[in-house]
């Protein structure tokens, strides 16, 4: 006879497989014809975001979700109807995620643009070789820009708490005041970068 207790047990077994079973990562791939868009602006929630260039002329985007366990008895979230928010008004695309509980990786390969705008809450950004301007706005966690100085005429990085470098360029310029930091330089070339955190480390490198 199955008494209460073993019941109980064999519900909180079922229930543990359960979560184990359900998806804690999903991948969504995503492609927006280069020809129609001028800018991109990204606004992100918490993850990881690497922008590198495009062998295509199209914007590619890959986003892995991944979902934060909440214990025992904290509710998983259901990642499984979950994906990026995409608009365009004129040539301005927007991509967006902001969903909680949730953390997310992208890679974006972007094409020659005008600009590239970037709002993440927590995490990382990373841009490689970008031939468009660069911009920014990161709450807490590191930024890094590898550009080829060619391509970008200046460069200005400032933290709240934190460190701010550049490597490379011309007449760098950088201002601690206690814990905040700021550098500047120049390049030969056309492009904006202008990135900030609140908290953490913000670098470039002009190649």
């Amino acid at each position: 006879m199955l008494t209460t207790k073993a019941a109980s047990i064999c519900l909180l077994l079922a229930f543990s497989i359960s979560i184990a079973c359900a998806d804690s990562e999903v991948t969504r791939q995503h492609t927006f014809n280069g020809d129609d868009i001028g800018s991109i602006r990204f606004d992100i929630n918490v993850g990881t975001l690497q922008v590198e260039p495009s062998d295509t002329g199209d914007i590619e985007v890959s986003m892995t979700i991944s979902a934060e366990q909440r214990g025992w008895f904290g509710r998983t979230p259901d990642i499984n109807n979950m994906d990026l928010r995409s608009s365009q008004q004129g040539d301005r695309l927007r991509l967006s995620f902001n969903e909680k509980n949730v953390k997310t990786q992208w890679l974006v390969k972007v094409p020659d643009l005008d600009q590239v705008d970037i709002k993440l809450g927590v995490g990382t950004v990373e841009v490689h070789m970008p031939t468009f301007a660069v911009y920014v706005d990161l709450g807490v966690g590191t930024i890094n820009v590898q550009a080829n100085s060619s391509e970008i005429d200046t460069v200005d990085l400032s933290v709240g708490v934190g460190d701010t470098q550049i490597f490379g360029g011309d007449k760098t310029e950088s201002h601690r005041a206690m814990v905040s930091s700021e550098t500047s330089a120049l390049g030969n070339g056309a492009y904006v970068i202008k990135a900030r955190a609140g908290v953490g480390d913000v670098t470039a490198e002009l190649l």
